[in-house]
């Protein structure tokens, strides 16, 4: 997780990215999906739920005829 701040922040940001990236380390620029990736994390980890990426519901919605944004906030997921 970097966030960065300051003078110096852009040279340490983009050294930071390019590591992560050829280390093929999950990178997080802001606290917001921080939360967001502990939280899935916590989720997966407890076996309660199965992951579903973002066109899956969207496409969930359409069968649904549910706005997409109602069906992740019902999932808890906003």
């Amino acid at each position: 997780i970097n966030t960065p701040m300051g003078r110096y922040g852009k040279d340490d940001d983009s050294y930071i990215r390019m590591m992560a990236i050829q280390y093929k380390i999950p990178y997080i620029t802001t606290m917001a999906a921080a939360k967001a990736a502990v939280d899935g994390i916590k989720e997966v980890a407890g076996g309660e739920e199965k992951p579903m990426a973002l066109q899956e519901y969207h496409h969930k919605s359409l069968k649904e005829k549910e706005p997409a944004g109602k069906l992740a906030a019902s999932a808890g997921l906003v």
